[in-house]
């Protein structure tokens, strides 16, 4: 039969230990795989199902309805927990196939399998697109386990379980399988719904402000070392620190441990044992140690050796602990030399205090490490309870804040927010916290006070930290000149720590000083470094530069040596585009475009040459100088986008991130290097009003432009008496297209002056609660005189004012599209409205 193409419900199961099954019984498995293969055949007659292919202990099945593959896997794994219990893991997704009789073909195909290999025995897991069909069927409950992403998919993908009794649910902190990368949810869900270049160059950006935190170099080496002792700080003060020959400094590779027991509470300890001997390590110049909360501890010993052996390690350090209320806590390490493989020391502690146990072990490892006895008489090495938190409760949920960045991908700000809650002078909490913050632009006032409490704090902190806090404090603060200067002191005295001289570079590239960045990278070059990293900086620094042929210089005998590097073949092609040499770069795109054809940048980047070669930047709708301006997210309005103009050319800037440049594709549209389309959208006028961008052709969000007026509207409101507001709101409201959240301030200006406007406090006291809607919970409280939401869902944010503009109905200046409106059920408030522009409407239930 030819292949026929049709929109199918694909099934794919698995059993789990089946090979190993066969070898070790093998009349055991073949019991289990007809016991399957019986179960399926019955219940895909019964739902309608087609199986296409049985392959060894797995099956590839279709059908015509969601509903009924659904129901299918279902009856299957529920069959299948009676005895002989057969473990299976089934996904399912939805997508356009070629359907033969005995095969099928297309990319749901690969989708469904990836799924499949997320699950464990007993589970089932949906692809977003089969939820979509389900989601309205009563008799189906899901649980969202987070978004992910696959290779050759373009698109990341949130998965479900379904949820009913019967049915494993995966531990999503626990998952595995054929994906290569977990998307945040939560604080920072937002961030998955920037364009592809903004979440490279904010990636980038993080990875450097949290250098210090995360201790996950690019490159190694000890940079830089001075003969000297005594350096100038950002004030021209004399610092003196010891400076150690690196034939004498001791490098360990420290990973995660391991927890022996089966009490889960103590699993914060994974990375608060290692993550407080790594700081407290660094006091010490003598000790150069690394240490990643976000790395996996699912590696072998082999994988973790490689690795410390790949980072230039002399030895590995790895560890177990547990806890009994009889002995206390529990610590037992091991150190590996990671060229042989073999155990250099193992140690083994037990006490009930738990940052006293954390001392002796930080002191007896550098003794057996080899650093000077007579040397640790004299360094300050504080102890734990001193520098970060003498408090082990406010401690813990610090560690369990990090302990996210491996299991689910993310700080977990709640966690983080908790220990400075439980101790608000633990001022490197106050620091990480404000890093994060400030990588995905929460809360810009937030970030200001982490870093005026992290300032106040900062003096018990050893003498890095401690600097490192005013620099942060500093770069909050406007300050940019002492800033930098800090960054320099901090790498120029710790020369053996990379992380420094990443910060340093970092500060640099923020500040677009580029010829310091240069310097810096130099200093990388001269050691061991990354090359694709080093080369993809470089080649941004002297792009900004405006030295091109540099760029090229550098570039093209790079390429000969690492054909596979997309990022800087784009990069190669943008210089020769700048030098006007279009015949080579549309070689280089067109090259790039048959090679990788799932970077859709190169025919972006082709269309551009099409376009401009037609003459079409003379038939621009928009002068760059009339593009030019601030944006602000159309879901949020605290998460900016800048356009700059130099002449012709058009830049474009997220926060705090460098910025990129815009290549024109149509009269109204743009693309990036980071394969992101940009369309401009008109105005009443005949300006700008703001743009959408587009990944793949596929929409991702937008952003509108704010003037001066907006923003005064918006700074009178939230002042002390939004009375004043008023003709600031008229001036925003008389200009060009203002969000319709400024119409919603005029018209709560107006509601509060309602006579009856200061008795409502009680009424609102009857709309507070816990209100759900499927994987999401909203709080209202009640403030003072007035209510506040916070997204449960979105953990770790501030619980934010809503502002009643009518009866009932509510707006938030965070969101400006979003509004909420009360629902009075014969005069009891169950249930909420989510109103927005761009879903319609969604109902929030009363859970609590």
């Amino acid at each position: 039969m030819n292949p026929t193409r049709r929109l199918a419900a694909i099934m794919f199961t698995d059993i789990v230990g089946y090979t190993a099954l066969m070898q070790e019984n093998e009349a055991q498995a073949l019991v289990i795989r007809q016991r399957h293969r019986e179960v399926f055949e019955q219940y895909h007659t019964q739902y309608r199902g087609q199986i296409v292919q049985y392959y060894g202990d797995g099956t590839l099945s279709v059908f015509d309805s969601a509903v009924d593959a659904v129901a299918c896997a279902q009856a299957i794994q529920l069959a299948l927990q009676e005895s002989p219990r057969v473990p299976l893991r089934i996904g399912l997704h939805t997508g356009d196939v070629l359907l033969s009789d005995t095969e099928v073909i297309g990319d749901g195909v690969n989708i469904a399998s990836r799924v499949e290999s997320l699950a464990i025995p007993g589970s089932i897991l949906l692809s977003e697109s089969l939820y979509e069909y389900i989601k309205n069927q009563p008799e189906f409950t899901v649980r969202s386990l987070g978004v992910f992403g696959f290779k050759n998919v373009t698109k990341p993908l949130e998965i479900f379980a379904l949820s009913v009794p019967g049915l494993a649910i995966p531990d999503p902190r626990k998952m595995t399988g054929k994906f290569d990368r977990r998307f945040a949810q939560g604080p920072v869900a937002w961030f998955q719904q920037l364009p592809v270049w903004a979440q490279y160059v904010a990636g980038f950006v993080l990875f450097l402000i949290l250098a210090p935190i995360i201790y996950f170099p690019l490159m190694q080496g000890n940079l830089g070392a001075s003969p000297a002792g005594e350096f100038r700080d950002e004030n021209g003060d004399v610092v003196r620190r010891t400076l150690v020959p690196r034939s004498e400094v001791k490098s360990v590779y420290v990973t995660h441990f391991t927890n022996t027991t089966r009490d889960t509470s103590l699993e914060w300890m994974t990375t608060g044992i290692p993550y407080a001997l790594e700081m407290e390590w660094d006091q010490d110049p003598y000790m150069y140690n690394q240490y990643d909360p976000g790395e996996t501890n699912n590696f072998s010993l082999k994988e973790m050796l490689d690795k410390a052996q790949e980072m230039q390690h002399a030895r590995l350090l790895t560890g177990t602990y547990a806890y009994t209320p009889q002995k206390g806590y529990e610590i037992s390490l091991s150190i590996y030399l990671t060229q042989s493989g073999t155990v250099e020391k193992s140690l083994t502690y037990t006490g009930k205090d738990f940052f006293s146990l954390l001392d002796t072990l930080s002191r007896d490892v550098k003794l057996n490490l080899g650093v000077p006895g007579e040397h640790l008489a004299t360094v300050a090495d504080l102890p734990v309870s001193q520098y970060l938190t003498s408090s082990l409760p406010a401690y813990k949920a610090f560690a369990a804040g990090l302990l996210g960045t491996h299991s689910i991908g993310y700080y977990r700000v709640g966690d983080l927010e908790e220990a400075l809650r439980l101790d608000s002078t633990f001022a490197w909490a106050a620091r990480v916290l404000g890093s994060v913050y400030e990588a995905y632009q929460r809360s810009p006032q937030k970030i200001t006070a982490l870093s005026d409490q992290a300032m106040r704090h900062r003096k018990r902190l050893p003498g890095a930290f401690e600097a490192e806090i005013r620099q942060f404090y500093y770069s909050q603060h406007g300050d940019d000149a002492k800033a930098l200067e800090l960054t320099r002191l901090l790498a120029e005295t710790n020369p053996q720590h990379i992380n420094y001289w990443l910060i340093y570079l970092q500060e640099a590239v923020r500040q677009e000083k580029y010829q310091d960045a240069l310097k810096v990278l130099e200093e990388f070059k001269r050691q061991q470094y990354d090359p694709r990293i080093y080369t993809s900086i470089a080649t941004y620094c002297y792009f900004s530069l405006k030295q091109y042929k540099k760029g090229i210089e550098l570039l093209e005998p790079y390429l000969r040596d690492h054909p596979d590097d997309n990022i800087n073949q784009l990069g190669l092609g943008q210089m020769y585009l700048a030098l006007g040499q279009r015949d080579k770069a549309r070689k280089i795109f067109e090259q790039g475009a048959l090679l990788s054809p799932d970077v859709t940048a190169f025919g972006q980047f082709i269309k551009h040459l099409d376009y401009i070669e037609a003459g079409g930047t003379s038939r621009m709708v928009y002068a760059p100088a009339a593009i030019a301006g601030e944006y602000w997210n159309t879901s949020y309005a605290n998460i900016r986008s800048y356009l700059d103009a130099e002449g012709n050319d058009l830049y474009m800037r997220t926060g705090k991130q460098y910025r990129v440049r815009l290549y024109p594709i149509d009269s109204v549209s743009y693309c990036t290097a980071f394969g992101t389309d940009i369309s401009l959208l008109p105005d009443s006028t005949g300006g700008v009003r703001g743009f959408r961008y587009y990944q793949s052709n596929e929409y991702r969000g937008g952003a509108l432009k704010v003037n001066e007026h907006i923003q005064a509207a918006f700074k009178a409101f939230v002042g002390p008496d939004p009375a004043a507001a008023a003709p600031a709101i008229e001036a925003a409201l008389s200009k060009r297209a203002a969000p319709q959240i400024i119409r919603r301030m005029q018209a709560h200006l107006a509601w509060i002056q309602m006579p009856d406007y200061q008795t409502r406090a009680a009424r609102y006291q009857r709309m507070t609660g816990t209100y759900a809607y499927e994987n999401y919970q909203i709080v209202i409280a009640l403030s003072g005189d007035h209510l506040t939401m916070q997204q449960m869902a979105t953990v770790g944010n501030e619980p934010v004012r809503l502002y009643e503009y009518g009866p009932g109905q509510f707006f938030m200046l965070e969101n400006l599209t979003q509004t909420l409106e009360a629902v009075n059920e014969g005069g009891r408030f169950s249930t909420w409205a989510m109103v927005n522009s761009a879903s319609n409407r969604f109902a929030l239930k009363r859970v609590r």
